[in-house]
C-alpha cells in the first residue's frame, strides 16, 4: 500500500502550486536542481486529498470495458511538467526522453499527449529511461 504526500515549496521566493505524490511507503525524494533558489516541503495526506491534487481531466475518449462506458482520465500538461521537475527536466528534456523511449521523433505536444494517458509511475519510468 502506497503513501500519499502533498508537495509545497518556493521557486525564487515565489510559492509553487501544491501537488501530490504517491510513494511505496517511503518519504518522497525530490530533486530541485543545484543552481536554483528552491525549496520543497512534503506532508502526508489521505488518498482522497491526493486525488484532488492530481488534477485529472476527463477525456472525450471512452473505454468500453465489459460493456460499461467509462471515461478515461488524462493528466494535464502542468501535472506532467511537475513530475518532470522532480528530476530537474526542462520540457525539451521531457520530449527527448519520450523520443528515446519510443524510438521515434515526436514533437513536444505529441510527447505530452503520449504521456497524458499514463499513470504517474509510468511517466516517471519513461523519464528515468536510460538515465541510470
Amino acid at each position: 500500500m502506497g503513501k500519499y504526500f502533498k508537495i509545497t515549496g518556493y521557486d525564487n521566493g515565489v510559492e509553487i502550486e501544491p501537488y501530490g505524490v504517491e510513494t511505496n511507503g517511503a518519504c518522497p525524494q525530490i530533486n530541485v536542481g543545484l543552481y536554483r533558489d528552491s525549496v520543497r516541503y512534503y506532508e502526508p495526506i489521505t488518498r482522497e486529498e491526493y486525488q484532488k491534487l492530481t488534477n485529472f481531466l476527463i477525456s472525450p475518449y471512452l473505454n468500453f470495458r465489459k460493456g460499461k462506458n467509462k471515461m478515461k482520465r488524462q493528466h494535464t500538461e502542468k501535472y506532467i511538467l511537475k513530475i518532470a521537475a522532480e528530476f530537474g527536466y526542462t520540457p525539451y528534456e521531457v520530449k527527448s526522453q519520450v523520443n528515446e523511449y519510443l524510438g521515434e521523433n515526436l514533437l513536444y505536444y505529441q510527447a505530452i499527449n503520449y504521456l497524458r494517458d499514463l499513470k504517474a509511475d509510468d511517466i516517471r519510468f519513461i523519464l528515468r529511461f536510460n538515465k541510470f
